[in-house]
């Protein structure tokens, strides 16, 4: 977190002993981060459900 301030990623208000996102070129990064990270993580879980569950699934196979 201090390295974060020290760089200028976020900034310190000492009265409030706040963290903030100083601009608003700063904030649409973090939010495309923390949109890329949910994804992700979407994708992982469902991932994880498709191989866990899938062999437990009914298989139907339709002859004509």
């Amino acid at each position: 977190m201090t390295l974060l301030i020290h760089l200028g990623y976020l900034a310190y208000d000492g009265q409030k002993q706040e963290i903030y996102i100083p601009n608003q070129e700063v904030m649409d990064e973090f939010e495309n981060v923390v949109e890329d990270i949910i994804w992700f993580r979407m994708s992982e879980i469902s991932t994880k459900f498709t191989v866990k569950y899938r062999r437990h699934l009914p298989i139907y196979i339709i002859v004509n």
